[in-house]
C-alpha cells in the first residue's frame, strides 16, 4: 500500500541523509519527490543511483550498513530493529503489518513504537487521538535514545497534548528537545528556537538573536520548518525579499503553509508582482498536501478567489458547489469559512425566493457554529 511504501522510502531517506558521499543535490531531490508522494519515482532514483551512480552496490551496501550504524551509535537501538520494522512494511499486507507493527512495538522495537505513537496521536487505531498511550509509545522509543521520540514528547509537553503547559512541563519539553538535538533531531533544534523566539520557559529569557542562531542551524541541516519560522521573523522586520525566498524553498519542498504564504504573496501583490497564475498553483501545492499537515487557508483561498465567482484571468468558470466543498472542509479549523459559507448560503436561500429550504439548514447550521465558537 501507499502508506507502506512511503515508510519505506522515509526510513531510507533517513539512512541516506546521514552518508556523506551522496550528493546534496541527490538527497533534495529525493526528499522533493518524498514530500510530492512520488514514491515510485522515488524508488527509482535511489535504484538508479545505486546501480548506476555508484556503480558498487556492494559497496553502497557496506556502507549503507556504515551509516545505520552510526546513526544508530549514540542510541540504545540495534541495526535488526530496523530490518524487522522494514519487513514489516515490505512483507505484509496493510491490516497485517499493522498486528505486525502492534506485536514488535510490544517487543520494544523503537521504530515500530514510534509507528504507533503516530497512529494513536492522530487517532488512527480508536478513531480518535489517544495522546496518553501516544506518549506511552514515544516513551518506549525515548528511552533508547531515539531521536524523533525525544522530539515528539517534548513537543506533546510543549503544545499541552499532555500535562497542562505548567512550568514544570514547559521545562520538561526543554530537557526532551535538548536531548532529541544532541542525538541529531532537526525538528528539536527548530523547536529549541521557538523556545527562545517565544521565551514561556522561565529559565530561558526571550532573545531573537539565539532564536535565529538555531532556526539558522536547522535549516543548514534540511529542516523546512526552521524556514517558515526563520521567513515569519524577517517578514515582521520589513525584510521581505528574504523572507519570501524562505517560505518559497519551503513551498518547494512541499510544505503546505508555506506553499499558502507565497500563494498569498503572488495574489496580493505583496512585495511581488501580482500573479494570479502563480498564486493558483502555490494555492492547489498547498491543497495537495498531507491531511495531517495541510494549511486549511489554502482551501479558503481556492474557494474564495478562484471557484466562488469564477478567475477571469485564469478563465476559471464559477464553480459554487466546488467553492462550498473546500469552505466546509476548511471550516472545521477556521471561521472565516464558516462566515463565507454564511454568505453564500443566504445568497443561495434569497435567489430561490426563501424556497431552499436545505439553504436555510445550512445557514441555520453555520450560524450557530459562529455563535457557539464566541
Amino acid at each position: 500500500s501507499n502508506i507502506k511504501l512511503y515508510n519505506v522510502c522515509y526510513t531510507l531517506y533517513d539512512i541516506a541523509k546521514t552518508d556523506l558521499d551522496i550528493p546534496k543535490q541527490f538527497l533534495d531531490n529525493i526528499r522533493f519527490l518524498l514530500n510530492e508522494n512520488n514514491l515510485y519515482k522515488f524508488i527509482a532514483n535511489v535504484f538508479f543511483f545505486t546501480v548506476l551512480d555508484k556503480k558498487q552496490p556492494v559497496s553502497f551496501e557496506n556502507k549503507l550498513m556504515k551509516s545505520i550504524n552510526d546513526t544508530l551509535r549514540h542510541t540504545n537501538i540495534s541495526p535488526n530493529q530496523i530490518t524487522d520494522f522494514m519487513n514489516t512494511q515490505l512483507e505484509e499486507s496493510m491490516w497485517s503489518s499493522l498486528r505486525k507493527i502492534n506485536e514488535l512495538s510490544k517487543e520494544g522495537n523503537a521504530f515500530a513504537c514510534l509507528q504507533m505513537a503516530f497512529y494513536e496521536f492522530y487517532g488512527l487505531i480508536a478513531g480518535y487521538p489517544r495522546y496518553i498511550k501516544s506518549y506511552d509509545y514515544y516513551k518506549i522509543a525515548a528511552n533508547q535514545n531515539h531521536p524523533a521520540a525525544n522530539w515528539a514528547i517534548g513537543h506533546m509537553y510543549y503544545s499541552g497534548y499532555i500535562g497542562n503547559k505548567t512550568d514544570e512541563d514547559l521545562e520538561l519539553s526543554l530537557d526532551y528537545f535538548t536531548k532529541a538535538a544532541t542525538l541529531g533531531s532537526t525538528a528539536a533544534i527548530n523547536s529549541l528556537g521557538i523556545i527562545y523566539l517565544e521565551g514561556k520557559i522561565k529559565k530561558v529569557p526571550k532573545d531573537i538573536n539565539k532564536a535565529i542562531e538555531l532556526f539558522k542551524e536547522a535549516i543548514s541541516k534540511g529542516n523546512i520548518f526552521a524556514l517558515n519560522n526563520l521567513g515569519k521573523i524577517y517578514e515582521n522586520e520589513g525584510r521581505y525579499k528574504e523572507a519570501l525566498e524562505l517560505f518559497e524553498r519551503s513551498a518547494d519542498s512541499g510544505e503546505s503553509w508555506a506553499s499558502n504564504k507565497v500563494g498569498e504573496y503572488y495574489r496580493t501583490g505583496k512585495y511581488v508582482s501580482k500573479d494570479l497564475a502563480k498564486a493558483f498553483f502555490y494555492y492547489n501545492k498547498s491543497d495537495e498536501s498531507s491531511v495531517y499537515f495541510m494549511c486549511p487557508w489554502s482551501k479558503y483561498n481556492l474557494a474564495k478567489y478562484f471557484y466562488e465567482n469564477g478567475n477571469e484571468e485564469l478563465s476559471i468558470e464559477p464553480d459554487i458547489n466546488k467553492a462550498i466543498e473546500l469552505l466546509e472542509t476548511a471550516s472545521v479549523k477556521i471561521l472565516d469559512a464558516v462566515e463565507e459559507l454564511i454568505y453564500i448560503y443566504y445568497k443561495k436561500y434569497l435567489s430561490s425566493n426563501k424556497q431552499d429550504k436545505s439553504s436555510l439548514e445550512k445557514l441555520k447550521y453555520y450560524i450557530d457554529k459562529i455563535e457557539n465558537s464566541t
